[in-house]
């Protein structure tokens, strides 16, 4: 109850910036400086984003509207954007840390922000067909890029650290793994199966477990020694396993890469199972339809924020 509690002393971010291609969330003064910068960029589930910025999208995708539905919210890395929110509210209300977060506007599901050009057009439509669509998708993601770009040259200039904050299916699908740990190869007419495979992974796949990325050791990049060491620490404090570099790697088409390689830096992913009320134990489990469990939000977000303040504290006396 007493981490609820601290949850909920600040409700809101103290000042938001919306652009065409991102969302800034602030917790911090009127100088807007921050210590910690938490990247979502899969935050956005992107139902208004099809319907209202790019309805064309939703016209000739090859899935009907219950599986788009469900495609997006699979992609949607779920829970992120309630605990990026909540480690900002415990790392200011506990700690006096500031946080800012940023968010693109447009869904993994269509442009994922993950990932830089080209590998960041997903392949769910024809594009060779509909050039202009996929030329006003590449300006978009042009927009979030150079957003992340000064984000990153200010955090700089503060010393800031960083946490890339991604979730993934508590089950790798039960396929030969052709391309890291995605289910199939990637094609417009695959998109029926790829849902399918992702709904059942549970039944059939291997159980995944919180991933931290150590870094790109083949071109001598590496992530946050402190960063991975405390949150390994703490997350194993409150009974949560962690892995490293598995199920996926630190690749360099990923943005991820781009930020380990800038700043003080560490790459999470989080089995939603760990922020789901309703688990891949319950015989009812459907991953296109989950609900944040807040105690388990509380937990995660006292977690992070007791791993950030530590390095915090080692940057300060200069260790």
């Amino acid at each position: 109850m007493v981490l609820l509690d601290s949850i909920n002393k600040v409700v809101e971010p103290f000042y938001t910036k919306y652009y065409e291609a991102a969302t800034l969330y602030f917790y911090t003064k009127e100088d807007l400086k921050f210590d910690l910068v938490i990247t979502c960029p899969h935050a956005e589930l992107g139902k208004d984003f099809i319907e209202l910025d790019f309805p064309a999208i939703g016209q000739l995708i090859k899935l009907n509207k219950e599986e788009l539905d469900d495609f997006l919210a699979i992609e949607c890395d779920f829970g992120t954007h309630e605990l990026a929110q909540a480690i900002a509210q415990r790392l200011y209300s506990e700690y006096g840390l500031y946080t800012l977060i940023a968010e693109p506007s447009f869904p993994r599901s269509i442009l994922d922000a993950g990932r830089l050009y080209p590998n960041c057009i997903r392949n769910i439509i024809d594009y060779e067909q509909h050039i202009e669509l996929k030329q006003e998708l590449m300006k978009l993601f042009d927009k979030y890029m150079q957003k992340l770009c000064h984000i990153v040259a200010v955090a700089k200039t503060y010393n800031a650290v960083a946490i890339d904050l991604h979730t993934m299916s508590s089950y790798s699908p039960n396929v030969v793994q052709e391309r890291y740990s995605e289910a199939v190869i990637e094609t417009p007419e695959t998109l029926k199966r790829y849902i399918e495979l992702y709904k059942n992974a549970h039944k059939e796949g291997e159980k995944r477990v919180t991933e931290l990325f150590t870094g790109d050791a083949r071109n001598g990049i590496f992530a946050s020694k402190d960063l991975i060491e405390s949150l390994s620490h703490e997350l194993k404090q409150i009974g949560i396993d962690v892995e490293y570099d598995k199920p996926y790697i630190l690749a360099e088409h990923l943005v991820a890469h781009y930020l380990v390689c800038e700043l003080e830096a560490v790459c999470i992913d989080i089995p939603k199972d760990l922020l789901s009320k309703t688990t891949t134990a319950d015989g009812h489990y459907d991953i296109a339809n989950l609900e944040v469990d807040r105690h388990k939000l509380a937990s995660m977000a006292d977690a992070f924020a007791k791993a950030v303040a530590y390095k915090r504290q080692k940057q300060l006396i200069g260790a």
